[in-house]
């Protein structure tokens, strides 16, 4: 059974970025930013974003929870509602802070809600481009209304565009990764992982690479991906689920058949210990 309207959440999304993210962007003062650990910034427009979406989520579904990041980031015992059997909404109210800061406008607002472990929907918002990519579990996925699909042409290896990301691999990995990801065509990396993965669902990208499995950073963009005919799945080959377990090490593919060339191209003798 259908839990909740996609196109009011949508509509909920585009108001608060509307309203709390977009009149800062570029326009932030210097006591509006700080630093939640070091190189990790936060502003005011992550916290009053993220206190919009709370209310407006939990109004739209009574008797859901909500994990946003910042409320994980003063409290880790919130993550534990992801958990439990009531659903669960996911935030990001601003995925790409440090770009942000910056001025730059690779940046995004993202909502995701949880159900039984398992990613149900998924909204990714990108506001300056006024972009909406959302999914449903087993419903497809779309950008602004069109669907969004994998199309059926394998690449080689050498062919494939990927955004390896290396800073927080465990040193060992890193190493591996770093003498091998020359195997691929190109590597970016746009240091917000919400519009990566829509990358990958509209084919700019072919795979992605992470280290963190933060669900706030991934549940939305796994789902939006998987319905577009992707994969995203840790090293080991287990299937991406948010929880609060802690596993890291995170390959996502736009076209699934393509998720082993991807892992074995990057460890061919396989993931370090």
């Amino acid at each position: 059974m259908k839990l909740i309207d996609s196109d009011k959440v949508a509509a909920l999304i585009r108001e608060v970025a509307a309203e709390e993210v977009m009149p800062r962007f570029r326009n932030l003062a210097a006591h509006e930013i700080s630093e939640k650990t070091k190189g990790d910034p936060v502003t005011d427009a992550d916290l009053a974003a993220e206190r919009r979406l709370t209310a407006g989520l939990a109004g739209l579904l009574p008797g859901s929870l909500v994990v946003g990041e910042e409320a994980v980031h003063a409290d880790p015992k919130v993550l534990e509602r992801l958990n439990g059997e009531a659903p669960v909404w996911l935030i990001d109210p601003v995925d790409g802070t440090k770009n942000f800061t910056e001025g730059s406008e690779l940046f995004c607002v993202m909502v995701a809600l949880v159900r039984g472990g398992e990613t149900i929907g998924a909204w990714t918002y990108a506001p300056v481009a006024d972009e909406m990519a959302m999914a449903e579990l087993g419903g497809g996925a779309s950008l602004n209304g069109a669907a969004l699909c994998t199309d059926a042409a394998l690449k080689d290896a050498a062919a494939m565009r990927g955004a390896v990301h290396t800073k927080y691999l465990d040193a060992p990995v890193r190493a591996q990764v770093e003498q091998t990801m020359g195997g691929f065509a190109s590597n970016e990396q746009l240091y917000c992982s919400g519009l990566t993965y829509v990358r990958l669902a509209t084919g700019a990208l072919d795979h992605a690479v992470y280290w963190r499995a933060n669900p706030w950073d991934h549940a939305m963009g796994a789902l939006i991906v998987s319905e577009a005919g992707g994969r995203t799945a840790y090293f080991d080959g287990a299937v991406y689920v948010p929880d609060a377990g802690g596993k890291h090490g995170l390959i996502s593919v736009r076209h699934k058949a393509a998720w082993p060339l991807v892992r074995d191209t990057l460890f061919p003798e396989g993931v370090p210990a």
